[in-house]
């Protein structure tokens, strides 16, 4: 993963990962690297960025279709 200096900490999971900002006042950038499993084509949901103590405050990505080829 990468992500810029703001991020205090991040906490990967099964379905997901959480980064979290200490402080506000820019571009924050989180970056990762998903391992493909299968072949075929999928739909990667969009990222929702939130306030943890104004959660109605949040923004969301557009969801990316992603393809994957069996390697030769």
């Amino acid at each position: 993963w990468y992500a810029s200096s703001s991020v205090s900490k991040i906490a990967i999971g099964k379905d997901g990962i959480r980064a979290y900002v200490n402080s506000w006042g820019g571009d924050v950038c989180v970056r990762y690297v998903a391992r493909v499993v299968r072949s075929g084509e999928v739909t990667a949901p969009a990222a929702r960025a939130e306030m943890m103590y104004s959660p109605q405050s949040y923004g969301l990505s557009t969801p990316e279709k992603l393809s994957a080829e069996p390697a030769e």
